[in-house]
């Protein structure tokens, strides 16, 4: 079966000011960040589900291990049995 031509999606760019800006909208909005870790990385490359997309499987560690939920719609976490909110 042919898959019909597909455009590619338009490059988004940001100008630097906006990109300057987000750290201090995270800081005001109460975020703040978890860096990826040794043990993150070991864990997501030991998760026995045949779910093959790194980044849900490095989320799915960094949930468990930091005891976290994920917020997000994607069904494909579940597997992982993390707490995911929606």
């Amino acid at each position: 079966m042919l898959r019909p031509y597909c455009m590619p999606r338009p490059l988004v760019l940001f100008p630097a000011t906006t990109l300057a800006v987000i750290p201090k909208l995270f800081n005001e909005a109460g975020f703040d960040s978890l860096a990826i870790t040794l043990a993150h990385a070991q864990l997501a490359g030991t998760f026995p589900h045949p779910h093959r997309d790194p980044f849900d499987r490095m989320l799915a560690a960094q949930s468990t291990l930091e005891d976290l939920p994920i917020v997000s719609r994607d069904d494909a976490l579940a597997p992982f049995g993390v707490q995911l909110l929606w």
